[in-house]
């Protein structure tokens, strides 16, 4: 087997590294052991309801139950009042190009 040379220091840093492991360990001991004193009796507390979280974001829009009406036709009105007067006048079609000197 061989043999590891560790320095005074080395030795000593590894000492109080287990030694903290060992108070941590002894801590989370002490912890359980009064979680399960505390089962035992029966004490945990007057336990309330717990309210459900609120969810997060808009809330949804309602809809109202609307009336059942006629469908509407669909796509864009035509204009019929401005083009009808338009065309009964028959007017001369305007001339394009350049004006006469």
């Amino acid at each position: 087997m061989k043999k590891i040379t560790l320095s005074k220091e080395e030795i000593e840093d590894l000492k109080d590294l287990y030694q903290s492991e060992i108070d941590r360990a002894q801590r989370r001991i002490d912890s359980l052991k009064s979680i399960l004193r505390k089962i035992e009796k029966g004490d945990l507390g007057d336990e309330k309801e717990v309210a459900a979280p609120k969810k997060r974001g808009r809330k949804p829009k309602v809809k109202e139950a609307a009336e059942p009406t006629a469908p509407k036709k669909r796509g864009r009105p035509k204009k019929i009042t401005a083009e009808a007067d338009k065309s009964a006048q028959t007017k001369e079609p305007k001339k394009r190009g350049r004006k006469p000197k």
